[in-house]
């Protein structure tokens, strides 16, 4: 007995093999594989572009030991090809840009930028007890960490790249920010 399809309803497979069927789902399925892992090296470059732009306008105390900028990635995350592609040819308030990924943060290290991927968004609470009263910008990656702490969090609004940025925990980490990133970013007071 032959099953009919619902009144009105047109498979675009109808009429064609099962072995088809799954060699146009298996492409279609590696099709968008490939275009979520090139958007996601499209938000890593945009990421990466975000943190070095924030190091220009934001302002840590005077320390004239320092010899290097350095920004340190919680775990692995592609923005660390990208800022290491970037370190190549700039750097930050006339120091060498230094990129460090760690997958759990010593009291001893004190960097400038620690940078928080999404999937590492639970580290934040123990991150914040070793940086705390000391100059570094916290950069998250997850809607509401700066709410939770984060100086500055980047996130997709509306398909987006945007930015939020918390005052009182840049001002509680001795940090100040220029003026233009207020008005490029969602201010949380």
């Amino acid at each position: 007995m032959e099953k009919s399809l619902p009144k009105g309803y047109n498979s675009p497979f109808l009429g064609y093999s099962m072995n088809y069927c799954i060699k146009i789902h298996f492409l279609l399925f590696f099709g968008l594989s490939v275009c979520f892992s090139e958007s996601e090296e499209n938000g890593a470059k945009f990421n990466a572009l975000y943190i070095t732009n924030f190091a220009k306008y934001i302002e840590w105390p005077d320390d004239s030991t320092v010899t290097s900028f350095r920004i340190v990635i919680i775990g692995d995350d592609p923005v660390i090809h990208q800022l290491n592609s970037i370190a190549k040819h700039i750097s930050i308030r006339g120091l060498k840009l230094v990129v460090e990924t760690c997958d759990t943060l010593e009291s001893r290290v004190t960097p400038h930028i620690i940078y928080i991927p999404a999937r590492r968004s639970s580290d934040l609470p123990a991150i914040l007890e070793i940086v705390k009263n000391k100059p570094v910008l916290i950069v998250t990656n997850k809607k509401g960490l700066a709410e939770q702490g984060a100086g500055i969090n980047i996130n997709n609004l509306y398909w987006k790249l945007r930015y939020e940025i918390n005052v009182k925990n840049l001002q509680a980490h001795n940090l100040s920010a220029h003026d233009v990133l207020f008005e490029l970013g969602r201010v949380i007071q």
